[in-house]
């Protein structure tokens, strides 16, 4: 079925791609999506913050039209483009604005998202798709957003959704002083708080590329599931008493990741070996051997994380680590370039504002067909900066961007 790519400025009004990369984003989720949930072709999809449907049209050829999908959007002249250029293709597809207030978004939106009720029936969908929604939604419209899914998902039922999930330290972040909802991060305890007061659970995570990973999105992506329908909690439940003893066994190597969702580190070993081993917001950690926190780990790393066997698997006592790091990738928005003092300051997500040394005549990545040197870097701009650790952080090379989803 054809479908039309909506004009340039609708595709960059729901991110920075365009083309072959607009469309590649829709795909990515729809292919997670039947991954992970077996979605019929009969099935029930809610699209919250559907922009210019290119989530959408990726589903077209999937849903018959005794299927039923539904975009939600605060911006009107997506809804009208996607009713005009989608639903008439399957009339399985219907689109319809939210006049909802959003400070980036939708200034003029009448009703509070913190107080707006899907107007669908309980129990009325299959999956729920929110593709950088929560990354623009403040605590208390997130924490409303969350209650709506957890009662518009059917018994068994999946939502998609990306965030930017920060480290335990953090309750919440926004970057965008001037309109707060334009960027918005969330600890991943404050995240779990608000999970469990809506009766969501954290079915599955991973990072996106903003973070470092390689990964095909560029936030965090976190699947919810009613918490009737997952019968045992992913984090085990011996965390919380799990004590040190003194002659505990112990896993060391190079950290090479840290689950906020699952509560797990992970530790290569120098055999090539990976251990998972629990850990709490309490555990205790001692860097260089003074007391830190769970913050202040950095993949690549060299820890060394004492545990206790429990019948849920490993979960940690204590860790300590050391200065020891590989060099590391930092993502973040620009925040001020001083060429003569050499410094680099990015606002990072799950860190707050990072300051590096810089050589200014170092190139960064291709930024709008061009390869650029820090110097040139612009205030604002979405910045990915490869860290030499030394006395001192060293920016040593800045693949950037102009993503701003």
């Amino acid at each position: 079925m054809y479908i039309p790519l909506p004009g340039e400025e609708l595709q960059l009004g729901v991110g920075p791609e365009k083309g072959a990369e607009y469309l590649g984003i829709g795909q990515v989720v729809r292919d997670a999506v039947l991954k992970r949930t077996d979605l019929p072709s009969t099935g029930s999809v809610l699209d919250i913050g559907c922009g210019s449907g290119r989530m959408a049209r990726q589903f077209v050829d999937h849903l018959k039209p005794r299927g039923r999908y539904v975009g939600m959007e605060i911006q009107k002249r997506f809804v009208d483009w996607c009713n005009e250029n989608i639903a008439p293709v399957n009339p399985a597809f219907e689109f319809y604005h939210q006049d909802i207030y959003n400070g980036g978004y939708s200034p003029e939106g009448k009703v509070k998202a913190s107080e707006y009720r899907f107007p669908f029936e309980d129990g009325s969908f299959d999956v729920i798709i929110l593709y950088s929604v929560f990354t623009h939604l403040l605590p208390e419209d997130a924490g409303n957003y969350l209650r709506e899914i957890s009662r518009l998902l059917k018994p068994g039922g999946h939502c998609y959704s990306t965030w930017y999930l920060m480290t335990p330290d953090v309750e919440v972040s926004y970057l965008l002083p001037n309109a707060k909802e334009g960027q918005v991060g969330f600890g991943f305890p404050a995240c779990a708080a608000a999970l469990d007061e809506a009766g969501l659970h954290a079915d599955g995570f991973q990072p996106g590329r903003w973070n470092g990973a390689r990964t095909d999105i560029w936030q965090d992506l976190l699947w919810l599931r009613r918490t009737e329908d997952v019968p045992e909690p992913l984090r085990p439940a011996e965390i919380a008493t799990a004590r040190e003893t003194g002659d505990e066994p112990f896993v060391a190597g190079t950290l090479e990741r840290l689950d906020p969702v699952s509560g797990t580190l992970t530790v290569l070993g120098d055999d090539g070996s990976r251990t998972e081993v629990g850990y709490a917001r309490e555990t205790p950690v001692r860097v260089h051997g003074a007391p830190g926190a769970l913050s202040d780990l950095r993949p690549g790393q060299r820890v060394r994380a004492h545990y206790a066997e429990t019948p849920s698997g490993k979960v940690a006592v204590k860790v300590a680590a050391s200065g020891q790091l590989a060099p590391e990738q930092v993502r973040g928005i620009v925040e001020a370039v001083d060429s003569e003092a050499n410094l680099l300051t990015l606002t990072v997500l799950n860190r707050g504002s990072l300051s590096f040394r810089m050589d200014p005549e170092r190139e960064a990545a291709n930024v709008d067909g061009r390869n650029i040197r820090l110097g040139e870097l612009s205030v604002g701009q979405v910045a990915a900066v490869r860290v030499v650790p030394t006395v001192g952080s060293v920016a040593a090379r800045s693949p950037a961007s102009g993503d701003n989803g």
